[in-house]
């Protein structure tokens, strides 16, 4: 196999390159630092985990200081001049595969080395042995190449355009403080999503209130501000307080395998809406590289199968943006922050926190109002269930 074939070192500075330009890609990232062949690249991937970790931005002076002796200009001049992508995943494919290329030729060089004093029978065993334990590399998503004049153009998709804009195949986040109406949203824009797309389904963990209670809020939405009969949304499925949620990232932060559970059991949902974020999350709230780790779960699921997320988080206590690691934001392509307004009750103000895909182009504004409660039901929105034990 030829060196050629193992290595490439303008992907790698693309990647990279790529990274200190859109940070927000990085907490994505499915690459390790031996994914890197290039000496200078592995160390740069390091230096941009623990830059990430410290809630520090990727800039040229934190950069060098944490490389030390092992920065080198001219080689990093190069990588911050190269060409940029957002499109990311078929850059990091191709690094994964090889990667891989190379941990397989290294065993055939070992075996190489190996047959000289073996038996046949001794050789067919050693051989099924190696074979087994190459099958059992991690197995990713393998990709293809097309030439860019061959592709067909495409523009980012949204669900629930007309109200509350969300990019398809991507993480979202609605954040807000307690008592706001989270829920009341969330249910709005699945009964919205359905009504335009009625042979799509849409799931939504409201782990905070029962099921039966998130039926009548969704009765009153449909009734008095759509106009509908809530009995024709059968393709909206719902989860209430009586299922505990399990933490996809544990306190260790170690990976639940009940999240492959939970991916094959939605296989056939479209949008999937969880609230709230922290009923999921049992890792440290603040902890950059744990929030990274469970992020990364869910914008791959997202982008691999097709699925809109939509996160319920809630906001600091000042109010100021989302609580926790920076990192929770960081992975999601839009946030919408909601507030009350003053001596209203029916209605929300919606501000975009972050806006990755041109949202507030569609709207023509960065806030703007809604109404999220219906005017007979000035009592009901504050109603929460009790948890069964």
């Amino acid at each position: 196999m030829s060196n050629n074939s193992l290595y490439g070192i303008d992907i790698e500075k693309v990647v990279l390159a790529s990274y200190i330009s859109e940070p927000s890609l990085f907490i994505s990232s499915k690459l390790e630092p031996d994914t890197f062949f290039f000496t200078f690249h592995k160390d740069l991937f390091k230096t941009l985990e623990k830059l990430c970790n410290n809630e520090l931005p990727f800039e040229e002076p934190l950069i060098k200081k944490e490389l030390g002796t092992n920065f080198n200009d001219k080689l990093f001049k190069e990588i911050i001049n190269q060409k940029k992508t957002i499109n990311i995943d078929k850059y990091e494919n191709i690094l994964i595969e090889f990667y891989e290329k190379r941990i397989i030729n290294a065993k055939l060089e070992e075996i190489t080395l190996k047959l000289q004093n073996t038996t046949i029978p001794e050789v067919k065993s050693l051989l099924l042995q190696e074979a087994q334990n190459m099958l059992s590399m991690n197995d990713y998503d393998l990709f293809e190449m097309e030439p860019i004049s061959e592709i067909q153009e495409e523009q980012t998709e949204y669900i629930c355009e007309d109200w509350l804009p969300i990019p398809r195949k991507t993480v979202s986040m609605i954040v807000a403080n307690g008592g706001v109406g989270k829920s009341w949203i969330i249910i709005q824009l699945a009964l919205r999503h359905l009504i335009k797309n009625p042979n799509e389904k849409v799931f939504a963990w409201l782990s905070e209130d029962p099921k039966g209670l998130s039926k009548h809020r969704a009765g009153l939405i449909s009734n008095n501000i759509l106009n509908k009969n809530i009995d024709d949304f059968s393709n909206f499925f719902v989860t209430g307080s009586e299922w505990e949620p399990f933490h996809i990232v544990e306190e260790n932060g170690e990976l639940n395998n009940k999240f492959e559970l939970m991916k094959t059991k939605l296989k056939d949902c479209n949008i999937i809406l969880l609230d709230p974020l922290i009923g999921f999350y049992g890792g440290n709230e603040n902890s950059n590289s744990q929030a990274r780790k469970f992020m990364q779960q869910f914008t791959r699921w997202a982008a691999r199968e097709n699925k809109t997320i939509i996160f319920i988080h809630h906001a600091d206590k000042q109010g100021n943006g989302s609580r926790g690691a920076s990192s929770l934001v960081d992975a999601v392509r839009l946030v919408y922050e909601i507030e009350v307004i003053e001596k209203n009750e029916t209605d929300r103000k919606f501000k975009i926190g972050k806006d990755n895909y041109g949202v507030s182009n569609i709207l023509n504004e960065k806030e703007f109002v809604r109404t999220v409660f219906p005017s007979s039901n000035k009592n009901n929105k504050r109603t929460r269930g009790k948890r069964r034990k």
